[in-house]
């Protein structure tokens, strides 16, 4: 079991954290951190439908990628859907699959006015080993400053994650 309570402890703005729930569709041992920004979680009714313009996923509203690119580090990543999409499409990931900084997407959060259940680095991992911590701490200060939104994310890294979360 992943020791993602301590994420709790530790950073006051987690307002819950624990190992995927085999139900969401995720892989075992993917960590998921909702950050709310100071506000209570609040989730949609089971059962009703999740209206969304900008992604098919149905636990989410939308997706934010800071970050795109990854790499394979447990036998979860085998049929990476996230990969796939970067072969598929590859006129928007001209880097294929590498880990990529997309700064220009920083801002996106703050420009969305409804508040949404946002996904964030649907097409990496926020604790990837690569990620520059300076960064990391912006995308940190982004989700801070838009408490209007309920931040999702999954990270394989929980680790790199229980190592930071202090300094976040």
């Amino acid at each position: 079991a992943l020791a993602l309570s301590a994420v709790a402890r530790v950073h006051p703005q987690v307002r819950e954290a624990r190992e995927s729930p085999p139900a969401c569709g995720l892989v075992p041992n993917t960590a998921l951190v909702i950050y709310t920004a100071g506000r209570r979680l609040r989730m949609r009714p089971e059962g009703r439908r999740v209206s969304s313009t900008n992604t098919a996923i149905e636990w989410t509203d939308k997706t934010w990628n800071p970050t795109t690119g990854c790499n394979k580090v447990s036998p979860g990543c085998k049929h990476c859907y996230a990969e796939t999409i970067t072969k598929r499409f590859t006129q928007h990931f001209p880097d294929g699959f590498r880990f990529t900084l997309r700064p220009d997407r920083l801002d996106e959060p703050r420009r969305w006015r409804k508040p949404s259940r946002v996904f964030v680095n649907s097409m990496s991992d926020l604790f990837h080993e690569r990620m520059p911590f300076g960064f990391l701490e912006e995308v940190f200060g982004v989700m801070a400053e838009c408490p209007r939104h309920v931040f999702q994310v999954l990270t394989k890294r929980h680790e790199r994650l229980l190592e930071l979360a202090p300094e976040l």
